[in-house]
């Protein structure tokens, strides 16, 4: 499983999870200091599926 962010142009601005987990649920803090305010995008990785979603920093 891996867990990163980019941003609006598609650089990766960080990377906050990677590896084998359990099932279940698990909770990562995302720090944006030194990030602008805009639009990023996380994307979750895990087995064959990916998952992209906005995230707006203000």
């Amino acid at each position: 499983m891996v867990l990163k962010v980019y941003d609006g142009y598609g650089k990766e601005v960080a990377e906050l999870a990677e590896g084998v987990r359990e099932k279940g649920t698990h909770q990562v803090t995302f720090r944006a200091n030194g990030l602008g305010s805009g639009l990023y995008l996380y994307r979750l990785s895990a087995s064959h599926e990916v998952l992209t979603k906005k995230l707006i920093k203000n």
